[in-house]
């Protein structure tokens, strides 16, 4: 009977501290307090040679000027953050939830 009340504190404090590091960890990121991980990394775009079409260099400017990669490559690392702590937050409370049923 202690066993199990002392796991379950165990198991809560856990889960509370996977539900507290993640949402400290994402309240930093929004503060840009700390580095967003980078799940994708972008790279240098090669030079355009002198055979390709004008028309293709322009149409690429005119993308990159609407639509910079690099922003491109942030809402991608941002949602992938966003699903990966959201996962830890589940978990976290799934955890915790079975921390509590083992104190009853």
């Amino acid at each position: 009977m202690i066993e199990n009340k002392i796991i379950g504190i165990i198991l809560l404090v856990l889960g509370l501290l996977m539900v507290g590091w993640s949402i400290l960890y994402t309240y930093n990121i929004i503060q840009g307090k700390t580095d967003l991980p980078e799940f994708f990394f972008s790279q240098e775009v090669e030079e355009i040679s002198p055979q390709s079409n004008e028309i293709e260099e322009t149409v690429r400017e005119q993308i990159e000027n609407i639509l910079p990669q690099s922003s491109v490559y942030r809402l991608l690392n941002l949602i992938v953050w966003a699903i990966f702590a959201w996962i830890v937050i589940l978990a976290g409370g799934k955890i915790s939830s079975l921390g509590i049923g083992m104190l009853k």
